[in-house]
């Protein structure tokens, strides 16, 4: 029997949820997703748009994603420094019923500048809600909720529109294991 192949990010709108350890496939390369990265989305161009993840610059340093900023200052005068994105081991697409505090903790991609909560976008956005010691998201139908365990439901380390995926694989040419960040509609489910 022909099993019909099924892209990962139509595997999200069907099941709501994913947790690492599947097996995927990108050009013909059998990987295993190790982790979900959130990204920020700009809806007026209809495209991913966080500049400082470098697809192929990067290392992979416990449960985060380390990339060089090469063009930034840090206070000591280098001119190099480090973003962190976090590696999620479960993602979900919000049914619009959480209220989610906003914390230092919590990366909120599509409403963030330079690491900080970016006032001028949140204040504009219906989905926040600014009370006298607190700020709360109210996310959307869509955005995707991302969890570093995969049985946690109750603590968010991200909320964003778009995700990338690490993956694992065995290189070739060198017999060692490798890293890749990739677009989940370019990755097959592997039955």
């Amino acid at each position: 029997m022909d099993r019909q192949l099924k892209l990962l990010s139509d595997s999200l709108k069907d099941k709501k949820t994913l947790i690492s350890g599947l097996n995927v496939q990108n050009f013909n390369k059998k990987m295993e997703l190790r982790g979900f990265i959130p990204v920020a989305f700009d809806a007026n161009i209809l495209a991913i748009c966080d500049t400082s993840l470098d697809l192929f610059n990067f290392d992979v340093v416990a449960d985060k994603i380390r990339v060089l900023n090469p063009l930034q200052k840090n206070l000591y005068g280098k001119t190099a420094t480090y973003t962190l994105y976090p590696i999620a081991k479960k993602i979900q697409v919000s049914g619009n019923t959480n209220t989610i505090p906003v914390t230092n903790n919590l990366r909120l991609p599509d409403y963030f500048k330079d690491n900080k909560l970016d006032l001028t976008k949140a204040n504009a956005s219906p989905q926040f809600e600014f009370k006298e010691n607190e700020t709360i998201y109210h996310p959307e139908n869509k955005d995707i909720i991302f969890y570093r365990n995969p049985t946690d439901t109750e603590n968010p380390i991200a909320i964003a529109k778009e995700f990338y995926c690490l993956c694992v694989y065995e290189n070739s040419v060198t017999g060692k294991i490798d890293y890749c960040i990739a677009d989940p509609w370019t990755l097959v489910l592997i039955p």
